[in-house]
């Protein structure tokens, strides 16, 4: 079993509110979310499928998590939840997906990886689908010699601050855009958003979405 397995499989994930960000870069993407066939890979505790239900789409998830995946269950139905770590496995769902996505599972992935997960999604999406991923772009320590916090270029040092035994990877951007290409999608947007941890904004974390279609 991966460390990222270890980490995750046994993790009890609350289900909480949904992801804000996601869902209004989905919504001026124009995607019509009625009736629609959405898979969430890696999907927690399921925030984001309880909301696209809502909206009337039919919300499908994977997740390494035993008792989440158990609790989803009961909420979405057996056949719409499996619990499964996905990796170099194809997609275990017959249905072709109007939109994959996830946020805060791709870079778990080695790049050998990151290439099959893109290949089976391919696989897994109707013409024109959408695959739309979130990841960490950079994690920055402030510099205590420099006053404006605000200068990221200047005033940040690039040093990861994850939680120790957290298996995340950081790849750069031009990564993944060239491993879409080679792997049959079209990139139509990108989002970044910047947060700081702590109460005095001394770590701040870039994380980046990347939207994009099947050719």
């Amino acid at each position: 079993m991966s460390i990222t397995a270890k980490y995750w499989k046994q993790k009890n994930v609350p289900t909480g509110c949904h992801n804000i960000p996601l869902f209004r870069f989905i919504g001026q993407y124009g995607f019509n979310f009625k009736k629609k066939n959405i898979l969430d890979v890696g999907c927690g505790g399921g925030a984001d499928l309880i909301e696209f239900k809502r909206r009337g789409a039919n919300a499908y998830g994977l997740d390494i998590s035993i008792p989440v995946t158990n609790k989803l269950k009961k909420i979405l139905g057996r056949s719409k939840i499996k619990q499964h770590e996905i990796k170099n496995k194809t997609i275990p769902f017959s249905v072709k997906f109007d939109l994959i996505y996830s946020i805060d599972f791709i870079y778990y992935l080695t790049k050998q990886e990151v290439d099959s997960h893109m290949r089976n999604a391919h696989k897994s999406l109707k013409k024109n689908g959408i695959f739309l991923f979130g990841f960490i772009e950079k994690d920055l320590l402030i510099n205590k010699k420099l006053k404006k916090k605000y200068n990221f270029e200047k005033n940040y040092i690039k040093k990861t601050f994850k939680e120790k035994n957290n298996p995340i990877n950081f790849y750069d951007t031009s990564f993944y855009k060239k491993n879409l290409k080679n792997n049959g999608f079209k990139i139509k947007g990108t989002k970044f958003f910047i947060e700081s941890y702590g109460i005095n904004e001394k770590a701040v974390r870039i994380n980046k979405y990347i939207l994009c279609t099947k050719n």
